[in-house]
């Protein structure tokens, strides 16, 4: 992430000095706009991931979904109904 820093901070200089910054107007509008540059990149990451994350979710949904399909076709039974099942013969 360094690289990236470096190398936008570079464009950013040159960005500036193009618009006609120079000495200290330039030295704070840089300043200003490198403090941006790590808190931008870092919500460019999340927006990134966002869709990445909603996507894996789903898979691991529909996986699990036909995990436990599977596993009625098998005649196995659940966690939940084991327990039940338990609790019954407990109780009688």
């Amino acid at each position: 992430m360094v690289d990236t820093e470096a190398q936008f901070a570079e464009q950013l200089m040159i960005d500036l000095i193009t618009q006609g910054y120079s000495g200290n107007d330039l030295q704070e509008h840089f300043r200003k706009e490198v403090s941006q540059i790590r808190p931008t990149i870092k919500a460019m990451l999340a927006d990134t991931k966002k869709p990445v994350v909603t996507e894996a979710s789903k898979k691991l949904l529909t996986a699990l979904e036909e995990g436990e399909q599977s596993a009625k076709e098998k005649g196995w039974m659940s966690a939940d109904e084991i327990e039940d099942v338990i609790s019954d013969s407990l109780s009688n």
